[in-house]
């Protein structure tokens, strides 16, 4: 918040959502990620935070919100690295997204 304009702001934001998503805060976590998506739409991490919010949102139990999430991260990141269109593609198959 203090430097708003630093080159690695959009890094501490992503990488604060990951801290409240690993100790299990994942409404805070949602809520970094959208901030994450919405301030720095074309950031290289912005597919990843995509599929971060998804798996907040899955681990709160918001199943058709995670799998809207996921499904808008294929649309908006068809060439998204290999790597997190599996963890994607496994995420949406344990929450059954159609």
């Amino acid at each position: 918040e203090a430097f708003p304009n630093h080159p690695r702001t959009a890094d501490a934001q992503f990488r604060l959502g990951e801290i409240y998503l690993a100790t299990g805060s994942n409404a805070d976590a949602a809520d970094a990620f959208i901030a994450h998506i919405k301030k720095y739409p074309n950031d290289p991490r912005a597919a990843e935070a995509y599929l971060k919010l998804g798996t907040a949102f899955a681990r709160m139990e918001q199943n058709g919100e995670a799998c809207n999430v996921f499904k808008a991260m294929r649309s908006k990141f068809p060439n998204a690295s290999t790597v997190v269109q599996q963890r994607a593609d496994v995420e949406m198959s344990r929450i059954n997204c159609r």
